[in-house]
């Protein structure tokens, strides 16, 4: 069978995408305070998950396959390489946590079978003087229900 759009399984991308940003929380590496965002931004410092496309395959016993594409961003406003090395370091190790200690289960019956996530990139704010630079990953979420 095909694999259908994720969007069709009401509810589904919040669902998860609220399991993830429940992980997330859990991080060590996560700055003192941080704002923890989903599926929006901020003009001050802040993690923010973003939940992109995704695709589902049913199986025979009526669960199915999900495949999640996510963004997670860390919004810092470093004012010297030292600090902007910090950060850096900071999103990394949040990444990183994320990768390596996946929760085996979401929620509802949903049990990850495979989390990956790229290397960080920095995203320089191009307009304004606010000096933001967000370090941004992507990240794929395949799990069973």
């Amino acid at each position: 069978m095909d694999a259908l759009n994720l969007s069709d399984l009401p509810g589904e991308y919040d669902t998860v995408g609220m399991a993830l940003l429940a992980m997330l929380d859990d991080c060590p590496y996560l700055p003192d305070g941080i704002r923890l965002l989903y599926n929006s931004s901020s003009d001050s410092e802040c993690v923010t998950l973003r939940t992109m496309g995704g695709s589902y395959r049913p199986d025979v016993i009526g669960g199915y396959t999900a495949r999640m594409n996510f963004q997670i961003g860390y919004k810092s406003f470093p004012n010297s390489n030292k600090q902007s090395i910090k950060a850096q370091d900071t999103a990394d190790a949040i990444m990183h946590s994320l990768k390596d200690n996946p929760k085996p289960l979401l929620t509802d019956g949903r049990e990850i079978t495979k989390l990956d996530i790229s290397d960080c990139v920095p995203i320089i704010s191009a307009g304004g003087s606010d000096k933001a630079i967000t370090y941004v990953a992507n990240g794929v979420l395949i799990y069973e229900k």
